[in-house]
């Protein structure tokens, strides 16, 4: 009896060390971590300067494009309250149900992930948050290891501490890979459907939000034949059917507005977002590095003006444009 007590005591003494650990442990990892910044990274300037946009040129109509200057991507800047709402929703319901309610780690997503993988045999599911998601869009990661997956934690941490709920999906919808260069919502709206983001049904939304994570496997514009054409419009179809069912299951539609955006096949219509160099962007180009513009951009507070997505609207008539190229 006496050396059970003893063991009692010595297992309550264990048990009270382990609980005081795991409470240190979290204000460590959740609470200290989190508040220091020591790369300086986690600003606005900062991140807006990995997301820039390009510089857009278009013909004295205001409306069509003669070209682009860009840095490394194309990519069109899109604050938050110009994203649909649909493709918000979708994105959050598809790839993060907790989204708005857990603070960078969600570890009810992350052990639903863990249990799916060990019962289909294989790593197929990461339970990574949002957060965690556009914390290595932006900062890029170089490997896949437990060092990496445990700086992405405390990135996310760090990132929720300092921007709202709003501000990293935004970050996350302007950076995530379409096609080639191009990046964004607004590059998918237009390589997809030919589209600016305004005009997208709830259809499109949700195929755009459910292929944020690899659209190469949905898209139909670079399949090598007709049989693999069918293919990536089979998984992208089976795709929009799990976002549009998950949309329904967290109340963001209804099921006859999914029944109806499921109704009609989506269309798809190849966008281009890339234009090629010529005399007129050339000569352009020139004209704005000179000291009159650089210096009116400074005053502005313009850094690279390519990646300003300044819009520049010159006298230069599409039509006749047209004609005296033929």
């Amino acid at each position: 009896m006496k050396f059970f007590k003893i063991a009692l005591k010595i297992s309550a003494a264990l048990f009270l060390l382990a609980v005081l650990a795991c409470i240190a442990l979290y204000f460590v990892v959740f609470k200290m971590l989190p508040a220091r910044d020591p790369d300086g990274l986690f600003n606005r300037n900062t991140i807006l300067g990995v997301l820039s946009g390009e510089t857009r040129v278009y013909y004295r109509d205001g409306d069509k494009v003669v070209g682009t200057f860009f840095d490394v991507n194309h990519r069109i800047y899109v604050p938050y309250g110009e994203i649909p709402v649909n493709i918000v929703n979708a994105l959050v319901a598809a790839e993060d149900a907790h989204y708005w309610q857990h603070h960078g780690f969600d570890p009810a997503g992350f052990a639903r992930a863990m249990f799916n993988n060990i019962r289909m045999g294989s790593l197929r599911q990461g339970g990574s948050s949002l957060t965690q998601q556009a914390v290595k869009n932006i900062f890029g990661r170089e490997e896949t290891s437990v060092k990496t997956k445990w700086q992405e934690l405390l990135n996310a941490l760090r990132m929720e501490k300092r921007f709202t709920k709003e501000e990293i999906l935004e970050f996350y919808l302007n950076q995530f890979h379409v096609s080639g260069t191009g990046k964004g919502v607004a590059i998918a709206a237009r390589y997809f459907f030919n589209k600016e983001l305004k005009d997208l049904t709830l259809a499109e939304c949700a195929f755009i939000a459910g292929s944020v994570k690899g659209p190469f496997n949905y898209d139909p514009f670079i399949q090598r034949d007709a049989a693999h054409r069918e293919k990536a419009l089979e998984r992208g179809r089976a795709r929009l059917e799990y976002v549009l069912r998950r949309m329904v299951e967290e109340k963001y539609i209804t099921q006859a507005q999914a029944d109806a955006a499921l109704a009609t096949p989506l269309e798809f219509h190849h966008g281009n977002f890339r234009f090629d160099v010529s005399t007129t962007l050339t000569r352009l180009g020139d004209k704005l590095d000179s000291d009159f513009y650089r210096n009116l951009f400074e005053d502005k507070d313009i850094g690279d003006w390519r990646k300003a997505q300044l819009q520049i609207v010159t006298n230069l008539d599409a039509d006749y444009q047209e004609a005296a190229a033929r």
